[in-house]
């Protein structure tokens, strides 16, 4: 692969060349360690390779003295400078705070939060992309997550939500936002449903249900499995309605396997959903009650989405929105083509500044089959998200 990339930039200098592969590679590598676990133990240690093969070259370059290595190691490392730069760090802890998160003022200083929910701990690296890109346009930013390194989703106490928005308007936010991505999307809409403080609301890739809990890790060779009686969100003392998964442990996880192999994707998981949908309806009691949100709801979603049918979602909390009476300002986007990650160009340009369209034709088949329809859906929502936050600050 780091053969082909290169003879397609023949026409520049061999040094220019070889210093654009090192951060391509040493991005892709970045973003697949800590974003993105493969599947395939195989398929990582190919990157790993070729990156040690890009080092040497670099290696090599340098001793001759070569000076165009300045600018690109600037953009390679673009996001570790950034986050050194700016990102103050205030921690809270659920024992003394009632939460799990991080906190980042803005060095420009903001009267406005939102709330961001972007990995599964607020120190991991999609994390602080999410606080950079939202730091960018001028907010004040609060990540959070139910714990420490949890990549589980099990009665996750919404009364932690509640407290947090308690502290931020204690110290000095007049309004709160809340941004949310894949199973988080939902996390943020049913929080913007409950809580009437929360006056922008961004859901990426959310469902418009509430799910049965699930555990990340190591389980009889599963990777993930559902939890028996368990919701994803509990309020007030008690489990959500949730809609159960038709696959109980491990034909849950046997299945996403099943389904991801020779797919093109990294993961897909979209059997887990529509065929629990198709073993029972809906209860009115686990959908998520968007009409009750308040202030501007962006809802999110691509019909080519391999983890679940996120288009299908957007659409049906469009028509919910239609039957029912509500004061929120939304707007329904659902694209063609954008893969899971339909995230705000610039935000994933955080996680990685070189290679991003082909590292993303690595995990999505859909990427890789229409690259340039997936990167214009990503700006057409950097653009609007940045324009509605702008719109959402001055607003009284």
């Amino acid at each position: 692969m780091c053969l082909s990339f290169c003879k397609k930039r023949e026409k520049e200098s061999e040094i220019e060349r070889t210093f654009e592969c090192q951060a391509f590679f040493l991005s892709a590598q970045a973003y697949m360690l800590q974003i993105y676990e493969p599947h395939d133990a195989g398929e990582l240690w190919e990157i790993n390779q070729m990156v040690y093969k890009i080092r040497e070259t670099i290696s090599r370059r340098m001793s001759q003295g070569a000076a165009e290595n300045n600018w690109i190691s600037e953009k390679t490392f673009a996001w570790e400078k950034g986050e050194k730069a700016y990102m103050k760090k205030q921690f809270f802890e659920i024992e003394k705070d009632g939460f799990y998160g991080i906190y980042y003022d803005n060095p420009n200083g903001s009267d406005c939060a939102v709330i961001g929910l972007f990995g599964d701990d607020p120190n991991d690296f999609m994390a602080k992309c999410g606080a950079r890109w939202l730091l960018k346009n001028g907010v004040n930013v609060l990540c959070m997550s139910p714990g420490k390194k949890n990549y589980s989703h099990v009665n996750y106490l919404l009364e932690r939500i509640e407290t947090a928005i308690g502290w931020l308007k204690k110290n000095g936010n007049r309004k709160i936002g809340i941004m949310g991505m894949s199973t988080t999307g939902m996390d943020a809409l049913v929080a913007a449903s409950i809580f009437p403080d929360i006056t922008l609301t961004v859901g990426i890739t959310a469902s418009d249900f509430v799910w049965q809990g699930f555990e990340q890790g190591k389980k009889d060779g599963c990777r993930e499995w559902p939890v028996p009686g368990t919701s994803t969100l509990s309020w007030r003392g008690k489990p959500l309605p949730y809609m159960p998964f038709v696959y109980e442990h491990p034909v849950y996880w046997q299945k996403v396997e099943e389904e991801t192999k020779g797919s093109g994707d990294i993961e897909r998981s979209t059997c887990l959903f529509i065929d629990s949908e198709k073993a029972r309806e809906h209860t009115e009691e686990e959908m998520i009650k968007v009409e009750n949100i308040k202030g501007k709801l962006f809802l999110i979603g691509a019909d080519d989405d391999s983890f679940w049918e996120a288009g299908k979602y957007v659409r049906r909390m469009d028509q919910r929105l239609k039957e029912r009476p509500h004061t929120c300002d939304y707007v329904p986007l659902v694209y063609e083509h954008g893969t899971h990650f339909v995230l705000p160009e610039s935000l994933l340009r955080m996680a990685l500044p070189v290679g991003l369209k082909f590292v993303m034709k690595f995990i999505f088949r859909a990427a890789k089959e229409y690259p340039d329809e997936c990167e214009a859906t990503r700006k057409d929502i950097d653009r609007r998200l940045t324009a509605a936050i702008k719109e959402w600050k001055v607003e009284k």
